[in-house]
């Protein structure tokens, strides 16, 4: 799946920097980085258990592409 592939994972509370720091280390280290796939699928803060169910599958497998 990810063999020999170090996978980094920044959480912590909202606007706090955590894409801008991926990106200027996926920079930095001449790689990729993923970014947050909740910004593009959740539009208000009315979302359900199901919604972050399909949150993180959808994140899991932009990781995984």
């Amino acid at each position: 799946m990810t063999d020999g592939i170090l996978l980094i994972c920044l959480y912590g509370p909202e606007s706090t920097g955590k894409s801008t720091l991926a990106r200027h280390l996926a920079a930095h280290y001449h790689t990729d980085y993923v970014p947050e796939v909740a910004r593009e699928l959740v539009t208000s803060n009315s979302f359900t258990a199901d919604d972050i169910v399909r949150i993180g599958r959808a994140q899991t497998q932009r990781v995984l592409e």
